[in-house]
């Protein structure tokens, strides 16, 4: 990139300001879409682990459904054998 100089006009200078002034907008650009990309992904996996959280508590209230059918049948037909 080039240099100001003692015999650089006010044009000049001014060109150079506005092009590292670009480039800097362009790196934050550059930056703030990979940020973006993060975040969508970020959402995406929330999203399937909520999901899969929603499975597993239903497969629980399952098994403890079972589980509590299980004792039930057990006490009752234990107190029909004695």
């Amino acid at each position: 990139m080039p240099c100001v100089t003692l015999g650089s006009t006010t044009a000049d200078v001014l060109l150079l300001l506005l092009n590292t002034l670009f480039l800097w907008t362009q790196d934050r650009r550059a930056e703030l879409e990979g940020l973006d990309l993060a975040v969508e992904r970020q959402k995406a996996s929330l999203t399937a682990m909520k999901e899969a959280e929603k499975v597993l508590k239903m497969e629980r209230e399952t098994a403890r459904s079972q589980l509590e059918a299980l004792r039930r049948s057990n006490k009752d037909g234990g107190a029909r054998r004695k």
